[in-house]
This record gives structure tokens, C-alpha cells and sequence, in this order.
């Protein structure tokens, strides 16, 4: 049973129910489930990953299991054939939840809030985290209306602009497309990568430097 536009690297089990997993990535692991039976989904990929249900439980919660391309962060039943994707080793920052995020906001409005962010933090939801980013936290803060204007790094920190309202995300995108809105790192960009204030793994120091030197 082929999962077509996945590059698939090889089986790791099948059986008569009608579940076939796979693997595209050494952290990703696929499921396509032809015959649910009415299984949970915690149930389901616990038996076939090999790991155990609070484990399952523990990434859903996180916001690292798909149903298709829909996250779902709560178990449920799997009541029609479907493909599940895990990250079964998802990016974690834990340092997010020992910020005192009150003391970090720098401007607060009814239109838009201004966030210094802390090193080692990312400011959108991750493919496999949802909650330890500076986006959450804001929505956890002001409600579900709370839109990202921009992104810096997930290794720097500084300042970032989220939206409160439709308005203000118009505005402010008009502003970028105007190039009205200007980001300086250290007065220099051949400064950048000095923003890095915790050892980092080379290829991340790498990354940046290549991104700072193209523009």
C-alpha cells in the first residue's frame, strides 16, 4: 500500500487490520490506517510505533500528531481510513515555560503588543510544538486573535511585533511591502551572529551566518 508524494525510506510493520506505518524521516513516522476499527488514536499509533500510550499522549498534547494535514492535540476515535503523522522526537524549548512573560512585553495596545524575546525560544508554533513558542504565550495571554507580524531567529533575541487586530496586520504588512520597516541587529548585519549568547551547534551558527551574508 504505497503513500504516494512521501519519499519512504522503508516499512516498519504491517498487519491484517489494515495499518501500514512508515518512515520519510528518522524523526517522522507515518501511519496509513485502512481498517480503524474504531481505534483511538493514542491506542492505534502506541501499538504500532512501539511506544508506550503516555508517550502517544504526551506529543499529541504537544501538538506533534497529525490526523492528514490537520494537528489534533487530543486523542480520538479513528473511525474512517486516514493517514496519522508523529514526530516522535519533536523540538522542545523548556526554557519558555520559566519566563516570566508579563516583564516581557515592552508595549501593549489594543491593536498590537511588542514582545522583547528571550534566546532560545522561536516566536511561531512549530511543526511539532505548539506551546513553547512566543506565539502561545501571547495567545494564551490576549485570545486566539493574536497574529505574528514577523520572525526573528529562534537562537537571538529582541523585539517582536504581533497583531491584535485584522487592521493593525494589514497596516503593518503594507509598511513591509512599502520597505518602511527596517530591522537592525547590532547596528551592523556583519554583527549578527554575535547575537548568539548560549553555545549553539555549528550547524545553526552556520545557517544564520549564510542568511546574514546573502542579504
Amino acid at each position: 500500500m504505497p503513500l504516494e508524494g512521501v519519499g519512504v525510506l522503508r516499512i516498519l510493520s504491517e498487519n491484517a487490520r489494515g495499518v501500514v506505518a512508515r518512515m520519510n524521516h528518522p524523526f517522522t513516522r507515518i501511519l496509513r490506517i485502512d481498517q480503524p476499527q474504531s481505534a483511538s488514536l493514542v491506542e492505534t499509533a502506541a501499538s504500532f510505533l512501539q511506544l508506550s500510550p503516555d508517550r502517544i499522549h504526551s506529543l499529541v498534547k504537544l501538538g506533534a500528531v497529525y490526523i492528514g494535514d490537520k494537528r489534533t492535540l487530543e486523542d480520538v476515535k479513528l473511525a474512517e481510513p486516514c493517514t496519522v503523522r508523529v514526530h516522535i522526537s519533536p523540538s522542545r524549548y523548556p526554557q519558555c515555560a520559566a519566563v516570566n512573560w508579563d516583564r516581557r512585553i515592552v508595549k501593549e495596545t489594543k491593536h498590537y503588543v511588542i514582545v522583547n524575546k528571550p534566546p532560545r525560544i522561536p516566536v511561531n508554533q512549530m511543526v511539532d510544538n505548539v506551546h513553547e513558542c512566543v506565539e502561545t504565550q501571547m495567545s494564551n495571554r490576549y485570545g486566539s486573535n493574536v497574529t505574528v507580524c514577523h520572525r526573528i531567529d529562534t537562537p537571538t533575541r529582541g523585539l517582536v511585533v504581533l497583531s491584535r487586530t485584522a487592521e493593525f496586520t494589514s497596516a503593518f504588512n503594507a509598511l513591509l511591502r512599502q520597505r518602511k520597516v527596517s530591522f537592525v541587529v547590532q547596528g551592523l548585519k556583519s554583527l549578527y551572529a554575535c547575537l548568539f549568547v548560549y553555545p549553539c551547534e555549528q550547524r545553526t551558527m552556520a545557517r544564520v551566518i549564510r542568511k546574514c551574508s546573502s542579504k
